[in-house]
């Protein structure tokens, strides 16, 4: 495989494409904004997946990059914060 790209993405994100864990979301946000932010980030892997084709492309640095003002790639949040690398294979 060929890596043809990077994205970063929050620690929201990272923990659906990653870890696939959403209890995370429970410790972190109150039950509707947890609802909310599952959902904004579930649209984000969607777009990802029509832009790549599938996330098995996408393998995770497995590091914390730093503090970032960008959005993220994924989700599209504006927040600042921490951002996750995911290097993209064809």
């Amino acid at each position: 495989m060929e890596q043809i790209d990077d994205i970063f993405v929050c620690v929201d994100c990272y923990h659906l494409l990653e870890i696939g864990d959403a209890t995370y979301f429970d410790g972190v946000y109150e039950p509707e904004m947890a609802d909310q932010r599952i959902y904004e980030c579930e649209l984000g892997i969607t777009r990802l997946v029509e832009i790549f084709g599938d996330t098995s492309k996408l393998r995770s640095s497995g590091k914390e990059m730093d503090f970032s003002r960008f959005p993220c790639q994924c989700c599209q949040t504006k927040d600042a914060g921490e951002r996750y690398k995911f290097m993209v294979y064809q």
